[in-house]
């Protein structure tokens, strides 16, 4: 569907750009997807899922989109361009909207988008801000199928940048990237699925504390929604059993909202199913959810 425009996210009607405090970014791009596709569908999924969200959030008790200006852009073209071009063709597209102070939300597609991303963040904050990565792979590989720009090498190519991460929610490592955690020092920084599972069950909320301690004061937030467990988001190229609900990824952004700024987020690896629409929709609000932690 190359011709026919992406719609706007949510009902209320949209900000002008020059209005806008937040724009959204599609980027359906699957370039480097290892095993199921679709996440170029992805972003036109989650558009179209937030039509149906209620304008009211039951937990900030408020409207959001009325109160945060925002305007969806049209995703740049991603065609015939190989990995790293697709990094440049993202950070070029990013960059402009952030010197002009407006928050950029990523739509993926799949996770490798976040690099040019991140790499746009980190021209106007420098390194003065962590990202938060929720998902179930450590993506630490430092090639995968020949680029460096791998949906796997997403969080090697951030330490990569002198950024530094936490990483929750993962339940999927290979031994490459198990030696790169241990000979980098890295493990305090990994949350594993099972852990917070059982901390969550146990309402045990000092593993929260001990994530907020490795925070910097600004946060860039990337979900990959194979971050939740299968029975929750089963739209996704990779699904992993074992992982984080609604209300556990809820709690983890409560917490890192009650000490940091979060300066930008994206939501990647949607993956459609036709007929099914909890994947997208749950992605959809969660986006809504996120924006409503920011000031307007």
């Amino acid at each position: 569907m190359p011709n026919i425009p992406y719609p706007s996210f949510g009902e209320t009607p949209p900000a002008t750009l020059e209005e806008a405090r937040v724009v959204i970014l599609p980027l359906p791009y699957e370039g480097t997807v290892s095993y199921g596709t679709g996440t170029s569908q992805g972003p036109r999924a989650i558009l179209e899922a937030s039509k149906q969200l209620e304008v009211w959030d039951e937990l900030h008790g408020r409207e959001i989109l009325p109160e945060l200006p925002t305007h969806t852009l049209q995703p740049p073209s991603l065609e015939n361009l190989n990995p790293e071009q697709v990094v440049q063709r993202i950070y070029a597209t990013t960059l402009p909207h952030l010197q002009a102070g407006r928050m950029v939300v990523g739509l993926g597609g799949e996770h490798s988008v976040t690099e040019g991303v991140i790499k746009a963040y980190q021209t106007i904050h420098g390194n003065d801000f962590t990202v938060v990565q929720i998902d179930a792979h450590a993506d630490l590989r430092n090639s995968y199928h020949d680029t460096p720009h791998s949906h796997a090498c997403i969080m090697r190519r951030v330490w990569d940048m002198g950024l530094n991460a936490v990483q929750l929610g993962i339940r999927s490592i290979s031994r490459e990237e198990i030696r790169h955690v241990r000979y980098n020092g890295l493990n305090e920084r990994i949350f594993w699925a099972r852990d917070i599972v059982r901390w969550h069950r146990q309402n045990n909320t000092q593993w929260l504390d001990r994530m907020g301690a490795l925070l910097k004061p600004k946060v860039f937030l990337t979900i990959d929604l194979d971050g939740f467990d299968p029975s929750v988001v089963p739209g996704t190229g990779t699904p992993e059993p074992g992982g984080l609900d609604w209300y556990m990824v809820g709690e983890i952004i409560d917490r890192i909202t009650a000490q940091c700024e979060i300066i930008g987020f994206d939501i990647t690896e949607l993956a459609p199913i036709p007929n099914q629409q909890a994947s997208e929709f749950l992605a959809a609000r969660l986006v809504q959810r996120i924006l409503g932690y920011i000031k307007p």
